[in-house]
């Protein structure tokens, strides 16, 4: 991958762990670094930004201090936008190979993911999106992509670049599930789920087959697991290094991976997670 990764920064822990992980996949990838702050004022003057502006230039300088400290050859610029956060943070990563925000800890969205931003970003970013949360530390045995009826071929081909850049196994997870009601009815009935398991089974060989024929230095894993999605992927993230998931851009958080995937993983997932928009090109 070549190209530059967007780093949103607003001074706080989370952010300093997102220019953390983009620093040490900027590394790996050979990537530039566009480190950028936001300030964000409704209806303020031009006046007014000004003020504002030299403690959002001390994080930006810092930033860039510590790419220099870290990654020397890195290349990295720092850039101030001002107006509504979402649209510039969008705005200024609309050509990047992927944008990088931080998380606070599960349960709490403060800092620049103040709100519902990562949820508006997941729906409105026109590239990869990767939020890392506020307690990342390098670790982790393989990167996670989940597998399903809905996932868009661009959040597998973001999977396998970054797998292969770290070293470390691709491990492809499937969740399955028979629904409530017909649960109870075909056990009532004595009928076992053997069928929607081999499906499913089916559908997840398929794949793996796909990309171990077109990648044959990566260790491919797969993971057929009944239970719900959400669960089933958070269960994984506990080893991995990333998680990735696609979006189908149904409007926010319903358009996730396996409907309410995306937002349990944002608010909880104690790794990374990329969320990958169709046709990201990347």
């Amino acid at each position: 991958m070549t190209g530059r990764a967007v780093v949103a920064v607003d001074g706080g822990p989370a952010s300093d762990a997102a220019l953390g992980w983009a620093i040490d996949v900027a590394k790996r990838l050979s990537l530039d670094l566009e480190i950028v702050a936001v300030v964000d004022l409704a209806e303020a003057s031009p006046e007014q930004f000004e003020r504002l502006e030299p403690p959002y230039r001390q994080v930006l300088d810092s930033a860039i201090e510590r790419v220099s400290r870290e990654a020397p050859a890195i290349h990295a610029v720092s850039v101030i936008h001002h107006g509504p956060r979402r649209t510039r943070i969008v705005e200024a990563s609309r050509d990047a190979s992927m944008l990088v925000i931080g998380s606070d800890k599960p349960g709490t969205v403060v800092g620049l993911l103040h709100g519902t931003l990562p949820l508006q970003l997941a729906d409105s970013a026109v590239c990869p999106l990767v939020v890392v949360p506020r307690q990342w530390t390098p670790g982790g045995t393989a990167v996670v992509v989940g597998q399903g009826d809905t996932t868009d071929r661009e959040a597998l081909t973001f999977a396998v670049t970054q797998a292969t850049a770290t070293g470390q196994p691709l491990r492809m997870v499937r969740a399955w599930d028979v629904p409530g009601l017909l649960d109870a009815y075909l056990l009532g009935r004595g009928l076992v789920f053997d069928e929607v398991k081999r499906v499913n089974g089916q559908a997840l060989d398929n794949t793996v087959r796909l990309v171990r024929q077109t990648y044959h230095e990566l260790i491919v894993e797969s993971r057929l697991k009944r239970g719900n999605p959400s669960v089933v992927m958070l269960e994984e993230a506990r080893t991995a290094s990333l998680v990735v998931v696609g979006t189908h851009r149904y409007g926010p958080v319903a358009g996730l991976l396996l409907g309410s995937i995306g937002h349990d993983l944002l608010l909880n997932v104690p790794c990374p997670i990329a969320i990958v928009p169709p046709q990201s090109g990347r």
